[in-house]
């Protein structure tokens, strides 16, 4: 077990949920994106002769690296900084609507991970989430229509 002092567990552990939330948002952008993005250039690609098979076979490879990588996300971001144990269902209840209904220490090693004012910020972070996918989708949009 690291010695960090409480101050500093809160802070690492907020810096790993920013990141954890940037990292999967952009994960399921870029992915989603690249997907819708590669079936257009292969329909153009192979014109008349685009057929399901191959556009399938894009589309599920697509979604399960865009699966895969926000579950490597998930994996190695949300584990307490003192003892290394996963976390995720204390995030997941922390920085919800019923963050004040659960436990804000770490199964394993009992030290404090989030603080009060937790909801409010999963609330700001779900606002800039929900805006940065409007501006992908608006983009996407822009993108398809030139």
């Amino acid at each position: 077990m690291k010695q960090i002092s409480a101050p500093e567990i809160i802070q690492e552990m907020r810096r790993r949920v920013r990141l954890y939330m940037i990292s999967v948002a952009l994960i399921i952008i870029v992915g989603f994106g690249g997907t819708v993005a590669g079936l257009g250039l292969l329909k153009k690609t192979m014109g008349d002769s685009f057929t399901a098979g191959p556009g399938a076979i894009l589309f599920i490879g697509g979604i399960l690296l865009t699966v895969g990588c926000a579950w490597i996300a998930v994996y190695k971001l949300l584990r307490c900084p003192k003892c290394d144990r996963w976390v995720v269902w204390q995030m997941s209840t922390n920085y919800s609507l019923f963050a004040g209904m659960s436990s804000r220490t770490c199964p394993g090693c009992g030290s404090e991970l989030f603080e009060e004012k937790s909801r409010r910020r999963f609330v700001r972070i779900l606002i800039i989430i929900m805006l940065l996918g409007f501006a992908a989708g608006f983009i996407f949009q822009w993108l398809a229509r030139r």
